[in-house]
């Protein structure tokens, strides 16, 4: 703040009770009073306040503000007396040649107001020191608490950085051997596979040969051989169904080769489904990481077969089922032709006979003989039919266990052993990747772990320093000012009026000013928390120590 004038050439009055100094009053007359009350420039600086997050400065960044409102608050005391000091003289008070007894009234309020002014700065002044304290006490409780939150960060951090190296050195232990193998073994040998499966085309294969043999057009005179065949197998006693059997085999082949193919197709189908399914259900990415790509394409392999298998299972089971159906209406056809056949035969030989043609006798009796054989067989085979048509529904189902028999034996049956060498695993990356974030928060923590060291050391260092302060040191220079608006009255009053400060009776008394006497012990306080935030931060500093070894310096500076 900028002063256009020198308050100090007013005379001080060394006490309380001062005797009139006619030099000083002299002196204070010869002052001009507008200077005093105007050109007073007030800067940035002189209203400056400490501001809530600077703490490092000292007792004159936090009193500066209230010096500067001191000073202020002194002016507008000093520009009252003046004005008094106007108004008494335009009034031709005091009476030059009249002492007063009683006190002048305007030198007791302005005595009143300096009193008061002195006894507010000494207030404003311990309230902002004793307000800084606690703003420390209280930012040094907060980075206490910050120091135990970075400790527990750093042991979180540290217990992951150790399960992640741990994950890394198995993956590493496994990735070993970059060639991966996995696969599964036979349930059952494969003597037993093989029998089972050929005791299963056998059955399927014999049961169908008929159904084909009734279906497919026959060739002329067929069904005449059959009877034959079939007559010379009644003199075979016990042998007669095996001979019986055999000639069906290879009475028709191509019905037989048939069917065969037709049976073969179907369990080379279920073979496929028992191991495309084996190999699906047992194999599991899950079950080895490093293998989970490989794995996968050899399943995703298997599937497409797995599907087509069972869609080629479905439709031979249909066209079966749908073959039983179809055979009776064949067979009775073919038995109504016949008869047909036989009725014609049998008319035609009644013609002759009633005719009395012996020719005619002689050529259409073995005809209606071999067409009467023909309808026999047909109606024979036209009851067969009726009774595989009622059984188809059973006969499904029986094909459908023989199916899955060869399905399960099949999957049973299975086998894989895979070898297959791998890329670097990609575990590998993602755990370094996690490690490197993991230690650069391990090393954020331990670099905040100083610095909130150093931050409590400075909070607890600027406590000391504020607690062991006197802000109110210099207290003789505002005396001496607030000493001085008494004798400015008396004479700006005797130059108003044109007369020397001495010959005025009544400014030749002394004036009384009573300022508060300033109480040097017990200034401040301390905050009631702070011992247990210093005991726990002694408690917390050698772990916080023993946390930054490998990390940043720590310090080792003590309280003071």
């Amino acid at each position: 703040m900028r002063w256009p004038f020198n308050i100090s050439s007013f005379s001080s009055v060394s006490s309380a009770t001062a005797p009139q100094n006619g030099a000083a009053e002299k002196a204070a007359a010869d002052m001009a009073p507008d200077a005093i009350l105007t050109d007073v420039t007030i800067t940035d600086a002189d209203t400056a306040e400490a501001r809530p997050g600077d703490h490092t400065g000292g007792v004159h960044s936090i009193t500066k503000a209230t010096d500067f409102w001191f000073d202020v608050e002194i002016a507008r005391i000093e520009r009252k007396a003046v004005e008094e000091a106007e108004q008494w003289a335009a009034a031709g008070l005091p009476r030059h040649d009249l002492r007063m007894d009683e006190p002048i009234p305007v030198e007791s309020t302005l005595a009143t107001l300096c009193t008061e002014l002195y006894r507010r700065w000494i207030e404003r002044v311990k309230t902002r020191v004793q307000d800084a304290i606690e703003d420390s006490g209280q930012h040094a409780a907060r980075a206490v608490a910050q120091l135990r939150f970075h400790l527990g960060s750093l042991s979180i951090a540290g217990q992951n950085i150790t399960r992640a190296e741990a994950e890394l050195r198995e993956v590493h232990a496994e990735s070993g051997e970059r060639e991966v193998r996995f696969g599964y073994a036979p349930m059952i040998s494969g003597v037993g596979f093989g029998l089972l499966i050929g005791f299963v085309t056998l059955v399927d294969w014999i049961a169908n040969v008929p159904i084909f043999t009734e279906l497919l057009p026959q060739e002329a005179g067929a069904t005449e051989l059959w009877s034959t065949l079939m007559s010379q197998a009644e003199r075979l006693g016990l042998w007669a169904g095996l001979y019986r059997l055999y000639a069906r085999i290879l009475f028709s082949p191509e019905v037989t080769l048939l069917a065969l193919g037709v049976i073969v197709f179907l369990m080379f189908l279920c073979h496929a489904l028992g191991g495309a399914l084996r190999a699906y259900l047992s194999l599991r990415g899950e079950d080895r990481p490093r293998a989970i790509p490989v794995v996968a394409a050899f399943r995703r392999q298997r599937l497409p077969i797995a599907i087509a298998s069972g869609a080629g299972i479905v439709l031979v089971l249909a066209a079966l089922a749908v073959s039983r159906g179809q055979i009776q209406n064949a067979t009775e056809r073919r038995y109504a032709t016949a008869a047909a056949a036989r009725d014609t035969a049998a008319a035609q030989l009644a013609a002759a006979r009633q005719r009395r043609d012996a020719d005619a006798i002689l050529a259409l009796d073995p005809v209606l003989q071999a067409r009467q054989t023909e309808a026999r067989e047909l109606e024979g085979r036209a009851q067969y039919a009726r009774g595989i048509a009622d059984m188809n529904l059973p006969v499904f189902f029986l094909n459908l266990v023989l199916v899955l028999a060869a399905t399960v034996a099949s999957y049973l049956h299975a086998r894989a052993a895979e070898t297959n060498v791998l890329g670097p695993d990609p575990r590998v990356a993602e755990l370094n990747a996690r490690l490197t974030s993991l230690r650069n928060e391990e090393a954020d923590h331990r670099r905040a772990l100083h610095e909130v060291d150093v931050e409590v050391q400075g909070h607890v260092s600027r406590l000391n320093y504020l607690l062991r302060s006197d802000p109110l040191e210099g207290w003789e220079g505002k005396t001496e000012r607030l000493r001085r608006v008494i004798p400015l009255f008396r004479a700006e009053n005797a130059r108003r009026r044109g007369l020397d400060p001495a010959s005025i009776v009544s400014f030749q008394g002394p004036f009384t000013l009573e300022l508060p006497e300033i109480e040097r012990s017990h200034f401040f306080t301390v905050p009631p928390d702070l011992k247990d935030v210093l005991k726990e931060f002694h408690e917390l500093r050698p772990l916080a120590a023993r946390a930054e070894r490998g990390g940043e310096h720590t310090s080792t500076g003590a309280l003071a």
